[in-house]
């Protein structure tokens, strides 16, 4: 028997049990003699079809149906419930990212979302994060285990975020110290995160100062960018480690009339397809130019 069919055998147990007689099924999918079939139903049951009816169990207690789900509150357009499992990893641990947690490699899978430890500063929270549906609210289920995860991890801090929690889980959550973060606090964590990102990203570039060339020569100074010069009067704008350029300048003497982009859609594109910036003589359109470049420039610091 190999163990590729065997698994496949296991997995259709699990996913009819309890309505099924493992022996029988085990019997005539194996082709094995019934006393052994017996004898390997009941190591299956144990090992594995136990352990999942529990955790589907867990599971139904874990969750609430709201009673007019239809009724709640639509505070945004970040619908969590709607992302994959591994889209929603992907964005909480981005938003504590962001956030400044630093995160710890190892985070737990846990059949409703996953847990993860996080340090800010010199304290370490412990996070659980619920991927739960819209029409349910999480239950006081989880305050026992975000703080079973704080004191295994000797955490300062323990928090929970998931859409919506049942009031019995709020009052909770308040007389243990455990923090929730619903839909409407993820939202501010989300705003915090983004406008943490804006100033780095604005960090990153220098001021205006003087002449759009002037000013991009300053930008090159801080080592992020080369400036190559051309024929004709032209520069192309490299970032280090990437074969492209990613903006050609026309100069003139020490001014720059003209600018092209030269990535679309993550694509090298030539100077006759990119994006052109005619630039005004005007010192006030230089600025303009200079934040647009700059705004462009973001997305390959990222």
């Amino acid at each position: 028997m190999s163990s590729q069919k065997f698994s496949g055998v296991l997995k259709e147990i699990i996913r009819r049990y309890p309505d099924i007689d493992v022996a029988d099924f085990l019997e005539f999918e194996l082709g094995i003699p019934k006393f052994k079939a017996e004898a390997l139903a009941k190591r299956v049951e144990e090992r594995y079809c136990r352990k999942e009816v529990a955790a589907e169990r867990k599971m139904q207690r874990l969750f609430e149906k709201q009673v007019n789900p239809e009724q709640s509150e639509k505070v945004s357009f970040y619908l969590v419930d709607c992302l994959s499992e591994k889209e929603f990893e992907h964005f909480i641990c981005w938003v504590l990212e962001e956030l400044g947690f630093e995160l710890q490699p190892e985070k737990n899978q846990t059949g409703f979302g996953f847990s993860i430890v996080a340090s800010e500063g010199n304290e370490k929270v412990a996070f659980q994060a619920v991927r739960c549906p819209a029409t349910c609210k999480v239950s006081n289920v989880i305050i026992p285990l975000s703080r079973q995860l704080k004191e295994r991890h000797g955490c300062c801090r323990a928090i929970v975020i998931a859409n919506a929690f049942t009031q019995r889980a709020i009052d909770e959550a308040q007389q243990v110290n455990v923090e929730l973060w619903d839909h409407n606090t993820l939202v501010q964590k989300i705003a915090e995160a983004r406008k943490k990102g804006d100033l780095q990203a604005e960090s990153r570039f220098p001021p205006f100062q003087g002449t759009l060339l002037q000013s991009l020569l300053k930008l090159v100074e801080k080592k992020d960018f080369l400036l190559e010069p051309k024929v004709d009067d032209k520069y192309d704008l490299i970032l280090p480690g990437v074969k492209y350029p990613l903006l050609t300048l026309q100069t003139q003497g020490n001014t720059v009339t003209r600018c092209c982009f030269r990535i679309k859609y993550n694509e090298p594109i030539s100077e006759s397809e990119g994006e052109v910036l005619i630039v005004p003589e005007a010192d006030s359109a230089e600025l303009s130019v200079y934040l647009m470049i700059t705004k462009y420039l973001e997305q390959f610091l990222e």
